[in-house]
């Protein structure tokens, strides 16, 4: 059996495909001289392939992870993770739909009504932010929601001793839909506020 093929079957029962399953079972039993049964040698590799998932998940969605609280985010990153196979070696490519996980806990969007927001927002953003310049063209995403996310998403991340620590979202909100252009600026990623006009504009060249 050529190596491609070992790992095209490991890589199945680590998904959770139950004929790769079935097979590295096969091929483990007769190759392993390990105490443990295939079944528990696989979910090691299964355990382990969903804590890197998850932690390329926090690196990307920080902001999310700060709404949530540690606790709450990691059951949401795994439930995601153990679903979710990454489809690129690449891990800042995985998790772009995270955010739609938060409409299966209705109860969880009555408290963070912009939860979703927030996450999709985060992934425009990291896009942007890991996305290499080519010559002179500027990589953008657009945003649009009723809530004004770039402020939610900056109160969430770090910030120095000097900041405010309140964000008064009643006061914030228009109660109209905002729009956004993410760009890059040297190291950082601008959101800028644009019209609906430009906003189309830019979405239908994306």
């Amino acid at each position: 059996m050529q190596l491609n093929t070992y790992q095209s079957i490991l890589g199945a029962a680590v998904a959770g495909e139950s004929a790769g399953a079935h097979a590295a079972s096969e091929w483990i039993r007769t190759t392993s001289g390990s105490t443990l049964t295939p079944e528990q040698r696989i979910a090691i590799y299964r355990n382990n392939s969903i804590a890197v998932r998850q932690a390329a998940l926090a690196e990307t969605y920080p902001a999310v992870q700060s709404l949530l609280g540690e606790t709450y985010f990691e059951a949401a990153t795994k439930r995601f993770a153990a679903r979710t196979p990454a489809q690129h070696s690449d891990l800042f490519l995985y998790g772009a739909d995270f955010p739609e996980i938060f409409r299966e806990l209705p109860g969880l969007l009555e408290q963070l009504p912009y939860l979703v927001d927030v996450a999709r927002y985060e992934w425009a953003y990291a896009e942007v932010l890991r996305t290499t310049p080519v010559a002179d063209q500027t990589f953008v995403r657009v945003f649009d929601s009723l809530y004004p996310i770039d402020r939610i998403h900056a109160f969430c991340l770090p910030r120095g001793d000097d900041s405010d620590d309140s964000l008064d979202l009643d006061a914030a909100m228009t109660g109209e839909p905002l729009y956004f252009v993410l760009y890059r600026a040297g190291a950082d990623v601008i959101a800028q506020a644009i019209d609906r006009d430009l906003f189309q504009k830019l979405s239908d060249q994306l």
